[in-house]
Order: structure tokens, then C-alpha cells, then sequence
């Protein structure tokens, strides 16, 4: 139950991140993330994920998030480790998520440290 209210939750925040960018335009959103805006693929990433603006693509959003999760955004780190947990866009790998939890934990995002606790939890029936 704890990994749907996450899953939720960065579905809201991306949202909410599409809107805000999506009034500036895809256009130049678009422009500013192949620039290396960091906020920008974070916005690409989430008007992919939801179909805002362009085509709905999990590959495609998991590539504008890997793109800033590469360049230390905590956010996209999350991002991607939820992704990775869930195997939207990328292949699902438990490894790999938190490779990426534990590097945005590191940097303070609690979303991500509260992730990697509820992963040492045993599963409940």
C-alpha cells in the first residue's frame, strides 16, 4: 500500500512540474532540456510520462529523467528509482532503484529515504 501512495505522489509532483513548465511552452522546454536544464528534462520526463504536449511514452520519460538524474538532480535520482522499482520505461530492477534511492537519500530527498526504508520492511499479507 505504502509503494501506491509513492507512486501517487510522484505522479502528482510531475504533474504539477509539467503544468508549470507546459505554460512556457513545449517548444522551449524542449530546448532548454537538450540544453542540459536539468528542470526542463525533469518537465520533458513528466509531459512524456502523461502524453502533455507530446506523444505518451514511458521510454521516452524515463530517458528525459535519466538525463537529469545523471547530472545530480535528487528529484529525477528518485524518479528513476521509482521507475526502476516499478519497471515503467525501464526494465524493472531492484538494484538499480536503489542505486539511484540511495543517491538522491544522500543529497536529503525523504521521499527517497523513506522509499529505502519501506524496501527493508518485510512484505505483509
Amino acid at each position: 500500500m505504502r509503494f501506491k501512495r509513492v507512486v501517487a505522489l510522484f505522479f502528482t509532483m510531475g504533474m504539477v512540474l509539467a503544468v508549470t513548465a507546459y505554460g512556457q511552452g513545449i517548444d522551449s522546454t524542449r530546448a532548454a532540456a537538450e540544453r542540459g536544464d536539468p528542470a526542463a528534462q525533469m518537465a520533458m520526463g513528466a509531459f512524456c510520462r502523461h502524453g502533455m504536449g507530446v506523444p505518451q511514452s514511458d521510454t521516452e520519460a524515463a530517458r528525459w529523467y535519466l538525463l537529469a538524474a545523471n547530472q545530480g538532480d535528487a528529484g529525477a535520482q528518485t524518479t528513476v528509482g521509482m521507475l526502476y522499482l516499478s519497471g515503467q520505461g525501464v526494465p524493472q530492477d531492484d538494484v538499480q532503484a536503489k542505486a539511484w534511492l540511495r543517491k538522491a537519500a544522500k543529497q536529503g530527498d525523504t521521499t527517497a529515504q523513506r522509499q529505502l526504508e519501506s524496501l527493508k520492511k518485510p512484505v505483509e499479507e
